[in-house]
């Protein structure tokens, strides 16, 4: 598994829907660590695509995950739980050794508001729920998606490459409409420096960075409205009008 393999079947991916859709273009919208296939497919294939939508995108995963690991370190130390610092401190800054390491962090940030930050937890139930209820899931493939078996077996797989991912030495120009949709408050995938890639990207055809002030880093799920919205009334209609 390599995110070179992955970028080739997403763009076969994209030929089918084109072909039994009988459409010229796609749109693309990536999530978290979909996002690096997402940008990478866009940046590969921009006559097939219509726009491109990143939401928690990764951009620099060393400097991200910097910025991660020092908000639950600051936010530890204002909790005054030595217990939960000396966990942080085992954990040690970034870049990571192990998958282990990496997941612990990601907790602490989960735990400390940064990956889901309303506080509608409903919301997060029933998206937990659609994995098992899904009619796309059989149920075991639904429990294994909710426990999180295939998450853990792709990271493994490609956590590497993965932690070395820098966009900002691969990807200066893009051929589509791209849109970087970020929560405010995510510290999974810290957004400064989507704001300074955006700002440095050469986009010919339009780039918006767009912030979800409530939300960390689900968006789609924690200001589900104004999300569908922004595809609706600004992706899908730019689209159109050029």
């Amino acid at each position: 598994m390599t995110f070179d393999r992955l970028v080739e079947d997403c763009n076969e991916l994209i030929d089918y829907v084109r072909e039994i859709l009988n459409a010229e273009k796609v749109f693309i919208v990536a999530h978290s660590g979909g996002t690096i296939i997402g940008i990478k497919t866009a940046y590969r294939y921009p006559e097939k695509i219509h726009a491109y939508v990143g939401v928690g995108q990764i951009i620099d995963d060393l400097e991200q995950q910097e910025i991660s690991y020092d908000f639950i370190v600051g936010e530890a130390e204002r909790s005054g739980n030595v217990k939960i610092q000396n966990s942080i401190e085992t954990i040690g800054p970034p870049p990571f050794d192990s998958l282990e390491k990496f997941n612990k962090k990601d907790q602490f940030v989960s735990r400390f508001g940064g990956v889901y930050h309303g506080k509608d937890k409903l919301r997060m139930l029933t998206l937990g729920l659609s994995f098992i209820t899904s009619p796309e899931y059989s149920l075991s493939v639904g429990f294994d998606t909710l426990t999180m078996k295939g998450f853990d077996f792709t990271m493994d797989a490609m956590f590497e490459e993965y932690k070395s991912t820098n966009l900002t030495d691969e990807i200066h120009s893009i051929g589509v409409p791209i849109y970087f949709f970020e929560g405010k408050h995510d510290m999974a995938v810290p957004l400064g420096p989507v704001e300074k890639f955006c700002d440095a990207l050469d986009a010919e055809r339009g780039k918006h960075f767009i912030v979800f002030e409530n939300s960390g880093h689900m968006p789609m799920v924690e200001e589900r409205e104004k999300y569908q919205r922004l595809l609706i009334d600004l992706v899908l209609k730019e689209s159109h009008d050029s």
